[in-house]
């Protein structure tokens, strides 16, 4: 027998490339369905059961959205039983896009035609990145992230996640956010990798944080300078849950980068002139006074507000007629083809299991592609008629998401809470669902090894589980992410608890006494 094929007998006549798939995905899973199988806790029937904060969904309006959708899912036509266009029906496409305009691009226009709707943002980055990238290409991501990206680029696309270090604080003590990403590239070429795309998540996971908009223009402009693909990662736009944290998406930031008044306002087409003049009614105008105005005129004013507006000021104001850290001298073909946003039905909408996410680009080239390659990841016709219904029932919509941003917050208010309680340091969180908390002190030694080794004790001893820092690639060990709006809010000082007690007065829990779960 050749060693090709006793090579190929032992990989039981699987591909080669089949090897970098045998990985789990995320290196906690098989704790988490330890978790499962053994018992989550319950305050009465299970107050010895485990507590994972590991988990990136929010569960705590499953039940009213689940309600919606099925309401809307009655009566269903014909139609839901055919084929259909494999980006997402029509329908959807201009509910989604009347939805976005509504809730996170006011004053934008959305062209539904641009939309691709897929099973979930996973399908949506892994096409999105097999489309603007080859294989051995890199995507520079600001550190830490969601540790599932590093999966989503190599399993099938064989391109290199690039961690790099994104300082606001460093920009502000004179290190721009350009010669930042300058230096990201460098180290990227002393590996022979080069740059394709910059993918930042904003509101970021898993630190709960939003970067300001001048963060997000400079790192857009560096991109539209260089010829590298801006792809804002957004799933988590409108679960901002303290009122004076603001979020603008970063294709109202692009728009105010184009040059002139009438580039602003082109159209959304990619088929123009490569000068970018204006051909159409697009306007990129982000949360300005006039937008607000009209919104409350219209009676949205619940609308502006799980946007992040403010009604009171305008504050958050754009301009349409560019400027920035661009200095308007951009056009609007460049912010067409190199800047698209992600978004999804996970995590705002609590909705993780029906695998719904999207895509918004104007790059012709890619809406093309995308034709294609989309059919591998189409939803169901069934569940589109029913979110069709759900999605345009704007009324609906705005009074969950300001519930939800109420749940959100009275979570992170009880496990921020416990933490301050018991001195466990932290970064303050205004979005999303996650906590980074700096638990260093307690490590037996400031290795990757230490972290390791006091995160099973933490599985093991209280059986909690937390998301290590060297997945998301923190800086330095010692840092863990803490879901919370998977459990229960009760169950959130119950894992704090038990995680103080575990730690004591050692450094990492190992001659402490053993972690009481109840």
């Amino acid at each position: 027998m050749t060693s090709a094929a006793a090579s190929a007998d032992e990989r039981r006549g699987c591909s080669a490339r089949s090897g970098r798939l045998l990985k789990p995905a995320l290196s906690y899973i098989g704790r988490f369905l330890t978790a499962m199988q053994e018992g989550l806790w319950d305050p009465k029937t299970n107050p010895d059961g485990w507590i994972p904060l590991v988990v990136a969904e929010n569960k705590l309006n499953n039940a009213e959205v689940l309600a919606r959708l099925q309401e809307g899912s009655k009566d269903a036509p014909e139609w839901v039983m055919n084929y259909g266009s494999m980006r997402g029906v029509p329908q959807l496409q201009a509910a989604m896009a009347r939805l976005l305009e509504r809730f996170l691009l006011p004053g934008f226009t959305v062209d539904p035609s641009k939309l691709c709707i897929s099973a979930g943002c996973t399908a949506i980055i892994d096409n999105l990145i097999y489309a603007l990238c080859d294989e051995g290409d890199g995507v520079l991501i600001p550190a830490p992230y969601y540790p599932a990206f590093d999966n989503d680029l190599q399993a099938k696309c064989c391109v290199h996640p690039l961690p790099f270090y994104l300082s606001e604080e460093a920009a502000a003590d004179g290190l721009p956010i350009r010669q930042q990403l300058d230096a990201a590239v460098e180290d990227a070429r002393g590996f022979g990798v080069p740059v394709k795309a910059l993918l930042i998540t904003n509101p970021n996971n898993p630190l709960g944080t939003i970067y300001s908009d001048e963060t997000i223009k400079e790192a857009i402009a560096w991109c539209l300078d260089n010829r590298v693909h801006y792809i804002s990662d957004e799933v988590y736009a409108l679960s901002v849950f303290k009122e004076h944290a603001r979020f603008t998406s970063a294709l109202l930031l692009a728009q105010q980068l184009v040059g002139t008044p009438s580039a602003a306002a082109a159209s959304n087409s990619n088929d123009g002139p490569a000068d970018g003049a204006a051909d159409g009614s697009e306007v990129g105008a982000s949360t300005s006074p006039a937008a607000v105005a009209a919104a409350e005129a219209d009676g949205d004013a619940a609308a502006a507000s799980v946007a992040g507006l403010s009604l009171a000021d305008g504050s958050n104001s754009t301009s349409t007629s560019g400027g920035g850290s661009g200095g308007g001298s951009y056009t609007q073909r460049q912010v067409n083809d190199y800047v698209h946003m992600v978004y999804g039905l996970s995590k705002d909408w609590c909705a993780s299991g029906l695998r719904v996410g999207m895509l918004y680009s104007r790059n012709t080239r890619l809406q093309k592609a995308l034709d294609n390659i989309s059919a591998f990841s189409t939803i169901s016709n069934f569940l589109q008629w029913g979110l069709i219904q759900m999605l345009s029932d704007h009324e609906w919509a705005a009074g969950f998401l300001q519930r939800n941003q109420r749940s959100l917050e009275a979570s992170y208010d009880a496990l921020a809470g416990a933490l301050e309680a018991e001195g466990i340091p932290f970064t303050p969180a205004v979005s999303g669902m996650f906590v980074w908390v700096d638990l260093r002190r307690w490590l037996a030694e400031p290795t990757w090894e230490a972290e390791e080794e006091f995160w099973r004790n933490v599985c093991d001893r209280c059986k909690v589980i937390l998301t290590p820092g060297k997945d998301c690639h923190a800086a330095e060990p010692g840092f863990f992410r803490l879901c919370f709006a998977w459990m229960p809010p009760k169950a959130l000082p119950e894992a704090v608890r038990r995680i103080k007690l575990l730690m004591g007065s050692g450094a990492s829990g190992a001659g402490s006494s053993e972690c009481s779960v109840q």
